[in-house]
């Protein structure tokens, strides 16, 4: 049996466009069916990783069942490719309420979502995502494991799909680096009309930056070339 949640997505969305608009940005894409709710908005702010490599910081949404999880997001300008930050400080998981709830507790969820969405946008959050991301394009990766683990986030009927993109993208990109990797992941991503694989991979390759880092500790000698 289907359970209603509140605040609906219609709330959510409008409650979250509204917020970054304050905060000087635009809602960049929505996917709205009434019980998934997938939101991703850009702002202002943007950092070069490399030269002419520019990235915007920007916010994501996901409303699916009782859990609202809002992230911050980058968004690659030089190819439209996005990746979702879920674990870096400012993302948080706000919890919705069953159909007959009181009011004060959807208005609380409500402006819990507009308090993420301004953590999220924070200068300092994405200075951090953006700093992991230029150490990530000085390490080199084992490509192919390092995606392994991005089958597990992605349905069974997808992964065959997924699995002969990436190896396309991580032929032609000619960037042996864990930053090349995760834009891989995320040019996948913008190719896939399912909106739950979608956000799956975006989030993964936005975890991608913070394997590098794993790196850098276990291998001294990636510590010379990241230097």
């Amino acid at each position: 049996m289907n359970t209603n949640y509140l605040p609906t997505t219609e709330e959510i969305a409008l409650a979250f466009a509204d917020e970054i608009s304050i905060l000087g940005g635009s809602v960049s894409d929505s996917y709205d069916d009434g019980s998934h709710l997938f939101m991703r908005a850009h702002l202002t702010a943007e950092e070069d990783v490399r030269p002419g490599d520019t990235l915007k910081a920007g916010v994501a949404l996901r409303a699916v069942g009782p859990i609202v999880t809002v992230h911050p997001y980058t968004y690659r300008q030089v190819c439209s490719n996005g990746a979702i930050a879920a674990q870096v400080t400012g993302t948080r998981q706000i919890q919705r309420v069953e159909f007959a709830s009181a009011t004060e507790f959807i208005t609380a969820a409500l402006a819990e979502v507009r308090f993420t969405a301004r953590q999220c946008a924070a200068p300092d959050v994405f200075e951090a995502h953006t700093k992991q991301m230029r150490l990530a394009s000085h390490i080199t990766a084992e490509a192919m494991l390092t995606v392994l683990p991005v089958l597990e986030r992605v349905p069974h009927d997808y992964r065959d799909h997924v699995i002969a993109m990436l190896g396309r993208e991580l032929e032609t990109s000619n960037d042996p680096s864990y930053y090349g990797v995760m834009n891989a992941v995320t040019a996948v991503a913008r190719e896939t009309s399912d909106p739950e694989t979608k956000w799956r991979l975006e989030e993964f390759g936005g975890s991608v930056p913070a394997l590098a880092r794993r790196a850098l500790r276990t291998d001294p000698r990636e510590e010379l070339v990241a230097g």
